[in-house]
């Protein structure tokens, strides 16, 4: 938000010397602030940041991946690497191998999972979405 529409004097009042911050990844540009995801789900494995999203959207191109989250597992000498957690659609089966083998073929190599986690089913929190911090906590 730029300002109250032709409001200078209450734009001032709410605004004035106000610095937001969030948790946001974002930008301003032409008085406008862009978000374009959050901080807090980016990993980041010795020094390369790794999108959870990016590695989860080509997961789930696997014909036997219902649902997955990609969240950051800690490793002593990287800080972080990626682990996927992996719901499976009734009456598939998961071969590992087919799967990272689908993500090396898209990501670079330090986007891939080290770690592959099949469950029953992913938890979602009340709004219905994917509990990543669930999965964040419970590595």
């Amino acid at each position: 938000m730029k300002e109250y529409y032709r409001d200078p004097a209450q734009t001032a009042e709410i605004y004035d010397g106000v610095i937001m911050q969030t948790d946001d990844r974002a930008y301003f540009a032409d008085g406008q602030y862009f978000v374009t995801g959050r901080l807090s789900d980016v990993i980041i494995s010795g020094g390369y940041k790794i999108d959870p999203a990016e590695v989860e959207s080509i997961a789930l191109r696997h014909e036997a991946v219902l649902q997955c989250v990609c969240v950051a597992k800690p490793h002593p000498i990287l800080g972080f690497v990626p682990k996927l957690v992996v719901s499976v659609k009734e009456g598939k089966t998961l071969d590992k191998n087919e799967l990272l083998a689908i993500l090396f073929d898209v990501l670079e190599d330090y986007k891939v999972p080290r770690e592959i986690e099949v469950v029953n089913g992913i938890k979602s929190n009340a709004s219905g979405k994917i509990d990543r911090k669930y999965y964040s906590e419970n590595k």
